[in-house]
């Protein structure tokens, strides 16, 4: 390999050769001169490797461009493995990997960060995911528990429901009742249709939902509602009903922990925690199916807020639910059925009454 390096530019694509071996390529806008000095000497914390034609792509998530590694030298010096490199290719190399943003001198701006959110949000969705039948809903559900109607419709008006919504971590000697679980799931998640649409059979729920796919399902943990027996449940909102699946008593205890340390234990007793799950095979062909996902429960969170706001209920939307402990607990595999968020539902303590 000849010492000194030389840089190829067309478009977008900038290859960096030492003599007629090529080291590497960038494919994509640079973010500045690709012979401009390194600010740095240490690739981004962000910076990933994945196959490509053959070769290594270094990436990292919301930067411009990837930079092909068609040397295993190249790999090496980004793996942080000795690299066998004539120091000119490789002070030619660091510059154009800092040219595409993957050295750490771009990771001051994504200080507040993580990986995997850089991942999930600036992923530029390259990949199409391949078309298979939806996996069937596992373990399989019991016989249908038939939720009682609402004894009264909502009259609490929007803005009073918007000024009153707070997660509420005190609970009344009480639990909450059945009755009451059936009007917040009615009130917020109930089916009220199917619509024969184009391409797909959508349906009609009070939040709304990309596509109106609906891919988040909602499982009910009973730990003390009056009128339902404790247990795991799945909710049917085209029936509304519960479906009882099996969970050991054990797991159920330990997502309930789960759940009350996820309050920063301000909360005492779990009565009622619902999860939620998103069916990823509904939208996948929208390739955006988790990020679509996920502003359906929050729209769906919203929605149960204002909902447990007019029932005079006690709600907590929960964030830091061990997703892979519900996974093994229920049986429903991440890859298909995922855990994307939870929700506690109690009875209000005094003082907090339902509008008239």
């Amino acid at each position: 390999m000849q010492d000194v390096p030389r840089l190829e530019r067309e478009d977008e694509l900038t290859r960096l050769f030492a003599g007629d071996v090529l080291i590497a390529a960038a494919h994509g806008p640079l973010l500045r001169p690709p012979d401009a000095p390194a600010a740095s000497r240490t690739v981004s914390r962000f910076l990933y490797l994945r196959p490509r034609a053959g070769v290594l792509a270094a990436q990292a998530p919301g930067r411009p461009a990837a930079v092909v590694l068609h040397l295993p030298a190249a790999v090496a010096r980004v793996s942080g493995a000795p690299a066998e490199l004539p120091p000119a290719v490789h002070e030619a190399l660091l510059r154009l990997l800092g040219a595409a943003g993957l050295l750490n001198e771009a990771d001051a701006a994504a200080e507040g960060w993580t990986f995997a959110d850089r991942i999930a949000y600036f992923d530029e969705r390259e990949d199409q995911p391949p078309q298979r039948v939806a996996p069937p809903f596992t373990p399989a559900m019991g016989p249908r528990l038939a939720l009682p109607a609402p004894d009264a419709p909502l009259s609490m008006p929007l803005g009073a429901a918007l000024l009153r919504r707070r997660s509420r971590y005190a609970r009344a000697a009480q639990p909450v009742g059945l009755q009451a679980l059936g009007a917040l799931l009615d009130a917020a998640a109930r089916s009220r249709g199917l619509v024969e649409g184009y391409f797909y059979q959508s349906s009609r729920r009070p939040y709304a939902s990309g596509g109106a796919v609906y891919p988040i399902e909602i499982y009910l943990l009973a730990a003390r509602v009056d009128g339902l027996t404790s247990g795991f449940y799945h909710y049917a909102p085209e029936a509304h009903a519960l479906e009882a699946v099996v969970m050991h008593p054990a797991d159920q205890a330990a997502l309930c922990r789960n759940a009350l340390l996820s309050t920063g234990e301000q909360a005492s007793e779990v009565q009622a925690l619902l999860l939620f799950t998103a069916r990823l095979e509904r939208m996948r062909w929208k390739q955006l199916s988790l990020t679509l996902a996920l502003q359906d429960c929050g729209g769906l969170l919203a929605t149960l807020y204002l909902a447990a706001t007019a029932l005079a209920l006690a709600p907590c939307a929960l964030g830091g639910i061990d997703a892979r402990a519900f996974a093994q607990a229920s049986g429903l595999a991440q890859s298909d059925e995922p855990l994307v968020s939870a929700f506690l539902v109690g009875s209000a303590p005094a003082g907090f009454t339902r509008w008239q």
